[in-house]
C-alpha cells in the first residue's frame, strides 16, 4: 500500500535521480534527502524494498556508500501526485488566511459598533 511518507520518499528521490536510467547516488545524499540523515541502513533498506515491491524503482545494486537505482514510471508519477498534492496544500492555506483575516475584520468591527452603540445610547 501506497503511504504518504512514500510520496515523500519518492519525491526526494526522484530529485536525486533526474533522467530515466539508472543512476549511482551516495546513501549518505539518500539518507539526508529522506529524512535529514537521522535515517539508520535497516529502515532505508526496508523503504527501497518496499518501493521496489511496488514497481516505483528498481534498484540494480546497493553497498554501504552507493545505490544504483533507476526510478520507475510509476515512480515518476508520484512526483505529480506529490506536486498536486503540495498545490492544493498553499491553496489551503490561502483559503484558511482569508477567512481568518475576513473573519478577524468582522469581529473587529462588531466590536467597534457596539462600543459606539453603547456610548450613544449612555448618552441619550
Amino acid at each position: 500500500m501506497f503511504y504518504d511518507y512514500n510520496a515523500e520518499i519518492m519525491h526526494n528521490i526522484n530529485m536525486l535521480c533526474k533522467n530515466a536510467y539508472y543512476e549511482i547516488i551516495s546513501v549518505k545524499d539518500v539518507k539526508k534527502c529522506i529524512s535529514d540523515g537521522e535515517l539508520d541502513d535497516k529502515s532505508l533498506t526496508k523503504y527501497l524494498e518496499e518501493l521496489s515491491d511496488m514497481e516505483y524503482v528498481n534498484v540494480k545494486y546497493r553497498d554501504e556508500n552507493e545505490i544504483c537505482l533507476a526510478v520507475l514510471p510509476k515512480g515518476r508519477a508520484v512526483e505529480y501526485y506529490y506536486n498536486r498534492r503540495e498545490k492544493e496544500n498553499k491553496k489551503l492555506k490561502r483559503e484558511i488566511m482569508k477567512y481568518t483575516v475576513l473573519s478577524s475584520i468582522l469581529t473587529g468591527s462588531v466590536f467597534a459598533l457596539s462600543i459606539i452603540v453603547y456610548f450613544i445610547i449612555g448618552k441619550i
